[in-house]
């Protein structure tokens, strides 16, 4: 079979300064990591991406992290990243790609430096694949990507996964050098997209496209009650909310989330009932962008607001925490909760729905957003617009007065589609179309 090279933004490893400034190596628990393990396993894929460092790297530096052959990684300055992934990837193209007005407007030198980064990622491809070699080029970061391997004289079939949702008409003609974006997309052999939703915007933009909706890894999840850490965790959660349902949110700092609407929706519950604990839980994220630190302020505002109006001798209705969670501690949360409450403005997908759904062999309730892609095949979930306030309460009453056997009959559901549409049916449907 040809071989397969995957290029992303960042490699499944991060390197950092440890201790007397020598660097230190570890994994990455994020989304994409986790997602592509099973092409690994099945594939023995090359992976090209940033070393995670915010500083260039020497050639010495590199070759003593002694990382694995198959890890190939690119190191930027400072300087370069902020222009690339602060400003041009995460300060424009993400809130373009969620309909959400970008802050900052970019200048020449932001532009110098993405298309300085993206030619280093294009020459390590070009160094690394040989003739009959797949490329496989993962999220927005990278939309350039693609274009840059073209120019170079690359012939090699590519293959462009969008992660997020992809652009309206209108936005894409907003996005920084949209000419550019177009060019770079048309030079793709297999464009694919999370939902059918992204199929229409990208002919509504001109591109065909395929939806491969992402899953999780149902098994594994499935197994998470085995941990005891976790058992032992979940039982300490259950023992403090006291016969109070566990209601929980599950996400990194980010606007598209929708926490502040979240935290709002339990309050106005609150107002009527405390037969629940909310229990949030916000991963820190891009706390070099003003909008990020801006949102977490806001979000510790309206959980203190609340919790002031309405805690008593006996119950407070948040339960807030500003923290990376390892696995352990997710999986807990899982087990112990009776409802996950995931309400973002706009997703590609939304792994956490799915992992709930996964780790939960009892039933639960999941209330998700009809604007994240994950709605598309969880139908069995309480699902609610955003933007609609009295809809967020009224399922929160919805999921806290569900009968037992509702509950059931929608939780097996859920289930059986995540079982189905997993992350290993994800990565083979997009290998057999991009091998051809």
């Amino acid at each position: 079979m040809n071989r397969i090279i995957i290029v992303s933004n960042r490699l499944p490893v991060s390197v950092s300064e440890g201790d007397n400034d020598n660097l230190k190596i570890a994994h990455s628990n994020g989304g994409l990591a986790t997602a592509l393990k099973p092409v690994f396993e099945n594939h023995h894929p090359d992976w090209i991406g940033w070393a995670g460092i915010r500083r260039h790297l020497t050639m010495g530096e590199l070759e003593h992290l002694n990382l694995p052959e198959h890890l190939v990684p690119i190191n930027f300055t400072d300087t370069e990243l902020r222009g690339f992934y602060d400003r041009y990837s995460n300060g424009v193209l993400w809130p373009l790609l969620h309909e959400i007005e970008p802050r900052i407007a970019l200048t020449g030198d932001d532009l110098d430096a993405t298309h300085k980064v993206l030619k280093e990622y294009a020459a390590a491809v070009v160094q690394r694949a040989g003739e009959g070699d797949v490329i496989w080029i993962h999220d927005y970061l990278l939309l350039l990507l693609p274009l840059y391997l073209r120019e170079l004289g690359v012939k090699n079939r590519i293959g462009f996964f969008l992660h997020t949702p992809f652009f309206t008409p209108e936005n894409l003609r907003r996005a920084p050098e949209p000419e550019l974006l177009i060019e770079s997309l048309r030079a793709v052999d297999v464009l694919g997209v999370q939902t059918h939703r992204d199929v229409a915007a990208a002919l509504a933009c001109g591109f065909s496209a395929q939806h491969f909706p992402i899953g999780v890894d149902f098994d594994e999840f499935d197994n998470s009650a085995a941990n005891p850490h976790a058992s032992e965790y979940a039982t300490i959660l259950r023992e403090h909310s006291g016969d109070k349902q566990i209601i929980f949110s599950l996400s990194r700092l980010d606007y598209t989330k929708g926490i502040p609407a979240q935290i709002q929706a339990i309050a106005e519950v609150a107002k009527s009932r405390q037969d629940f604990v909310y229990r949030l839980n916000v991963a820190p994220s891009r706390e070099g962008v003003l909008e990020y630190r801006e949102l977490k302020s806001t979000i510790e505002a309206l959980v203190y607001e609340t919790n002031n109006l309405y805690s008593n001798d006996t119950w407070q209705p948040i339960v807030y925490t500003y923290e990376n969670l390892d696995q352990s501690q997710i999986s807990a949360l899982f087990h112990a909760s009776s409802i996950q409450l995931n309400i973002p403005i706009k997703d590609g997908m939304n792994l956490v729905a799915k992992e709930y759904i996964a780790a939960c062999r009892d039933p639960k309730v999941l209330i998700l957003s009809k604007e994240a892609g994950a709605a598309e095949q969880l139908l069995d979930a309480v699902l609610v617009e955003p933007a609609n306030d009295a809809g967020i309460v009224a399922a929160l009453h919805q999921a806290l007065d569900m009968s037992q056997r509702e509950k059931t009959i929608r939780w097996s559901k859920l289930r059986e589609n995540v079982r189905e549409e997993n992350v290993y049916k994800w990565s083979d449907d997009f290998i057999s179309r991009l091998v051809g």
